[in-house]
């Protein structure tokens, strides 16, 4: 008995670490399971596609190959201008949360992709099925009209990747998690060295190697640094000066990367630690690496060393 609760126990936690591993395929693994769908559908349309193809009457491919057209384009229609409408929207929440910035240009990048393929599919389905209507052939039902059944097979093949292409948009798209896994995916790829000894390592260790109160407390620190650096360099007016502390640290970043002598490789550094929180912030984890902990630690003492230069340059 307690040997099967054992290899119970085992094969959850190898099927818990599968799908870590699926996890953190993040934005690849849509792309990896629809090249396993295009390749079973080639491998149907070479072995059996043909052989449906030739047992059908000219009125039921014409009429199959002009009902796909139309449904194919009148999908893609309402999903680009439903996606126009949701970007929309993640604009908005940018501008209501600047926190979103990164995720929101991840995601955007993402779908873009996706769509991308979308129109490459739906444009190959819609054409092969307008041939099917212009080039019909009598002989499709002969061993001579193999070009006319393959050509039907694939429009048939493409069609219905294509309205799953769509499912999969459209699944994403209304995915109430799709803030939150982007961050975890982004969080586990800045994270990637140091989550894979994560996992051998039992939870009480793990809670042990957290620096997630020390690494907050060094961020703030930071940005009070980078609101007193922003405040100087665009403080030229009196109207500025009651509305500059609440710049989000993003545009702090900017004014100084326009105005000040900051390092463009510090502002780089800023900018990677700004991202990291961020993700951290919207993500499903809350653990934080050593590694930015002391990168965040670095940036604070550049930081620190700047002011108390600027300071006495001033006293001089």
């Amino acid at each position: 008995m307690k040997r099967k609760k054992r290899m119970g126990i085992q094969f959850a936690v190898a099927m818990i670490e599968m799908m870590v591993d699926r996890i953190s395929l993040g934005r690849w693994l849509i792309y990896i399971i629809y090249s396993l769908l295009f390749i079973i559908s080639q491998i149907i349309v070479f072995t059996c596609g043909v052989r449906i193809a030739s047992t059908l009457s000219e009125t039921m491919v014409m009429y199959i190959s002009s009902s796909s057209a139309q449904v194919v384009a009148a999908l893609f229609g309402l999903i680009v201008t439903g996606f126009i409408f949701y970007d929309n929207r993640l604009s908005l929440s940018v501008e209501k949360d600047s926190t979103l910035v990164y995720i929101v240009d991840v995601m955007r990048k993402s779908f873009y992709r996706l769509l991308c393929l979308l129109s490459l599919f739906c444009s190959v389905a819609i054409i092969a099925n307008i041939l099917n209507i212009l080039i019909y052939h009598e002989k499709i039902r002969t061993p001579e009209g193999w070009w006319n059944q393959m050509l039907f097979s694939e429009s048939v093949a493409f069609t219905i990747l294509s309205v799953l292409l769509i499912v999969l948009f459209v699944w994403q798209v209304v995915n109430p998690n799709s803030i939150k896994n982007t961050s975890t995916n982004e969080l586990d790829r800045m994270n990637s060295d140091e989550k894979k000894e994560w996992r051998h390592k039992r939870k009480g260790e793990i809670e042990s190697e957290n620096h997630l109160a020390e690494f907050l407390k060094v961020y703030n620190a930071i940005d009070i640094n980078l609101e007193k650096i922003a405040y100087k360099y665009n403080a030229y007016n009196e109207d500025n000066r009651n509305i500059i502390h609440h710049h989000s640290m993003t545009i702090n970043l900017k004014i100084l990367e326009a105005s000040s002598n900051i390092p463009k490789s510090l502002i780089g550094q800023i900018y990677e630690v700004n991202e990291y929180r961020n993700y951290l912030v919207h993500g499903r984890e809350m653990f934080v690496s050593l590694k930015m902990l002391n990168l965040a630690k670095m940036i604070y003492s550049e930081l620190d060393r700047y002011l108390s230069t600027e300071s006495n340059k001033e006293e001089h």
